[in-house]
């Protein structure tokens, strides 16, 4: 939490907000009090905004902010959805995100350019396909949004905030002697004796560090989750399908008296099988491409390992090729005309901090050709390609199997 000045106006930015209705509307104010001092963060104050499912809460840990106006809650009751970033000081950002006269879960939070930018981008896939507006006054983020050139102060210009909006002391069941000593500080906040602000600060240090700790916390967890769905995303689906294949047609069927009869791609790595029809190992072994190999005495088989790495796609941002669900229904259609046999299971909701959702793929045929014409068709899609086989012979056959990735719903 911190106390900002725009224009001639002290107000409350960075509250942590409760979703809508999570007390109940129709609570007595006594309620409300009873409930929020029961949180962890263990709150000083707090603000209201009025939505369509009920009354939001933020709160506060901070003393100082008492009798202050939020800036979320003024925000959310003028532009009813946006998202807002705000320069503070030398390397200080304030970022806001509403929607439907909403605060979202982190959103109304100060931190440096680099936490700001992490945060703006997870709000920019939450809302992929929504016309939300961005203002971006100084253009500190133009690598991620092309935002309108507007601050706070603009947008709230000429509105007079809710009387809800404004900081309330919880009363907590104290004593007398600490009442009194919390309501000084309360006063001499208001009147704005900042001499008095190192008392409050003093007051109130342990609860701030515990929000704060537990505010990095999350950002480090939400930050480990989408690396590692970065990391998925950024494969190219078709250009690995037809690497794979380009590899079988490029290599010999039949060398030094041996036949391979099968690849399996995994994790960069292809494994080819030989079967012998009657040469010797040295005669296979000798003339491998790779000097990887290794022989199943009880089979007979040479197995041959060779390098495939994931080709990686363009995209400078991988997050932003999850799909939709417009897009996930072209992906059907698409799948229905690729020759083989397809199948996407249902979408399932996967991450604790960070969700996404995701399906099952997989693919096959009883040819090689046809998995050269499905890679045109997985080009560029938000696929991980897990598995790829080709079993060679009288039969041919292949196999692909991975998953496709959405945004959350």
């Amino acid at each position: 939490m911190s106390v900002v000045s725009f224009g001639d106006r002290n107000v409350v930015v960075g509250l942590n907000w409760l979703d809508p209705g999570a007390i109940t509307n129709n609570a007595r104010e006594a309620t409300v009090r009873r409930r929020l001092r029961t949180l962890d963060a263990n709150p000083t104050g707090y603000a209201s905004i009025v939505t369509l499912d009920g009354l939001q809460h933020g709160i506060t840990s901070s003393i100082r902010d008492i009798g202050l106006d939020s800036a979320a809650a003024w925000l959310a009751t003028v532009v009813t959805s946006a998202i807002l970033v705000e320069k503070l000081d030398k390397d200080r950002y304030w970022l806001c995100a509403v929607e439907n006269g909403v605060v979202y879960p982190s959103g109304d939070i100060i931190g440096n350019k680099h936490q700001i930018a992490l945060r703006l981008e997870e709000l920019l896939i939450d809302t992929k396909g929504s016309t939300i507006s961005i203002y971006d006054k100084e253009s500190d983020f133009a690598e991620f949004v092309n935002g309108e050139k507007t601050g706070f102060s603009e947008l709230v210009l000429g509105t007079t905030p809710d009387s809800r909006g404004k900081c309330r002391l919880l009363r907590n069941r104290v004593s007398r002697k600490a009442m009194f000593f919390v309501t000084g500080i309360v006063a001499f906040s208001m009147l704005g004796a900042s001499g008095w602000y190192f008392f409050g600060d003093l007051f109130t240090s342990q609860f701030s560090k515990k929000v704060s700790t537990q505010q990095e916390l999350r950002l480090t967890a939400i930050q480990a989750e989408k690396s590692a769905l970065e990391q998925e995303l950024t494969q190219d689906a078709g250009l690995l399908l037809a690497s794979f294949v380009d590899l079988i047609y490029d290599r010999p069927i039949r060398l030094g008296g041996w036949q391979v009869i099968a690849y399996e791609w995994k994790n960069g790595i292809v494994i080819s099988k030989w079967k012998r029809s009657y040469g010797t190992i040295n005669d296979l072994t000798t003339q491998l491409t790779s000097k990887t190999w290794s022989l199943n005495e009880s089979t007979g088989e040479i197995f041959e390992e060779l390098a495939l790495p994931v080709p990686s796609a363009s995209e400078s941002f991988p997050l932003s090729r999850l799909g939709n669900i417009t897009k996930r229904h072209k992906f059907l259609d698409m799948l229905s005309t690729t020759p083989g046999n397809w199948k996407l299971t249902e979408s399932k909701e996967n991450g604790k901090y960070f969700k996404y959702r995701k399906s099952y793929l997989s693919g096959s045929s009883s040819s090689l050709r046809v998995a050269g014409q499905a890679a045109r068709s997985l080009l560029n899609q938000p696929i991980n390609v897990t598995l790829l086989k080709a079993n060679l012979g009288r039969k041919n056959s292949w196999l692909i199997e991975g998953a496709y990735y959405e945004v959350a719903r």
